[in-house]
């Protein structure tokens, strides 16, 4: 099950950004990026803390909430308008174009970058997180969703201000500081002996996600 919906996920953040990167240029491209990472924070948001609700029902309830993707799929199919590429690429060059690309040192070091965020999210936060809160503080499946929301809703309003931002900061910067950010967040939560304390690194984490 675990296999079949990793395939399913796997396309829709790449595609996302590709189609995005078609549609728009330059600083519009910054802030398309933004406005989608929001959006997909206000749903990573939503789901703990319904998951959690549900969960408390039964472990098989969650599970209903993908089914919600089956109608946006058809919406999407029929309705999203995508600029065609005008000359047809045969998947040698494109495999040709990639290797070049990760020949590049700059190249390399975003998808190392990439893999130590993912890390971070999907290790350090979605799975281990929890874990501590239900384990050594005792939280119900729906307050450690409520708790674990506050990261989401954080970044999605990150996000959405990345417009303004980059004006201010240059990219290099604004990766820097989202790292100094995670490590502090991450540092702070072995520290905390209170559930409610727990807000102060789910808003640094929120920041340095988004």
């Amino acid at each position: 099950m675990r296999l079949i919906q990793g395939i399913g996920a796997a396309p829709l953040g790449s595609l996302t950004v590709t189609i995005i990167g078609d549609l728009y240029s330059k600083k519009e491209l910054v802030a398309a990026m933004g406005y989608n990472s929001s959006v997909r924070s206000i749903g990573s948001a939503s789901y703990p803390a319904v998951g959690g609700a549900l969960a408390m029902m039964g472990w098989h309830y969650p599970f209903i909430l993908p089914v919600i993707a089956v109608p946006i799929g058809f919406l999407v199919l029929f309705n999203l308008k995508t600029p065609e590429p005008e000359n047809e690429v045969h998947i040698r060059e494109h495999l040709n174009i990639v290797w070049k690309k990760l020949r590049n040192r700059q190249v390399v070091g975003l998808l190392v970058i990439g893999i130590i965020i993912f890390i971070m999210l999907f290790g350090s936060y979605m799975t281990c997180f929890p874990l501590l809160l239900g384990n050594s503080f005792g939280l119900s499946s729906l307050i450690i969703g409520l708790i674990m929301a506050g990261v989401s809703l954080i970044a999605a309003f990150t996000s959405s201000q990345l417009g303004k931002i980059i004006k201010l900061f240059s990219k290099r910067i604004i990766l820097k500081i989202s790292f100094i950010l995670y490590a502090l967040a991450l540092s702070i939560i072995p520290l905390i002996s209170q559930p409610w304390l727990f807000f102060i690194p789910v808003i640094i984490f929120g920041i340095a996600h988004g």
